[in-house]
């Protein structure tokens, strides 16, 4: 077995333009393979007063469906990376995204 095998890797950014106030894009990057060499991408216009991850749930959940298709299983571990990131932004990442991990019907 690979050091790779079964990880899935998540990457997020968001813009937030200035002169639309409130108006932001998240972007999230979801690896569907072993090798790093195949990609799931998704945007999602961010409402105004929401959560990052509030925007974000929607696509993450798509990635790890087609990580699971793709791979007749799904990721035995997932890393995720927010650029730029604060220490709350990871807090409210882990405190979103981990819990519902163990409540997906796989």
């Amino acid at each position: 077995m690979s050091p790779t095998e079964g990880v899935m890797v998540v990457g997020i950014d968001t813009f937030h333009d200035p002169t639309k106030k409130g108006a932001s894009v998240a972007g999230l990057v979801v690896s569907l393979n072993d090798t790093f060499s195949q990609w799931y991408s998704q945007t999602m216009i961010q409402k105004p007063n929401t959560e990052l991850v509030d925007a974000l749930k929607l696509g993450l959940s798509n990635g790890l469906a087609e990580y699971c298709q793709l791979n007749g299983s799904c990721p035995r571990n997932i890393m995720v990376s927010k650029s730029t990131c604060a220490q709350y932004a990871i807090y409210v990442l882990s405190a979103n995204f981990c819990p519902g991990f163990s409540r997906w019907n796989w």
